[in-house]
């Protein structure tokens, strides 16, 4: 579904907001800025991507990563806005 509201073009996208959020904000909190390479979501007909350029810590595996951890922005001025 798609409407248009003066000129903003909104379309409503089977996610639920407050993960829609939650995923943009971790996005834009753990992004590495010193790549000047933008946050980017691309949006497919049954998928959302939410895609920055950051990498783990060192010591980070997936593993961990999946598990309950504590967080490490690579944004913490940002990040302290929004917690």
């Amino acid at each position: 579904m798609v409407c248009r509201c003066q000129t903003s073009l909104f379309a409503a996208f089977p996610v639920p907001e407050a993960a829609l959020r939650e995923a943009v904000l971790n996005a834009i909190i753990h992004k590495d800025d010193a790549t000047g390479t933008p946050v980017q979501i691309s949006v497919y007909a049954y998928k959302l991507m939410i895609w920055n350029p950051c990498q783990l810590p060192p010591s980070w595996t997936l593993a961990k990563l999946r598990q309950k951890h504590a967080s490490l922005p690579f944004n913490p001025v940002i990040a302290n806005v929004f917690f």
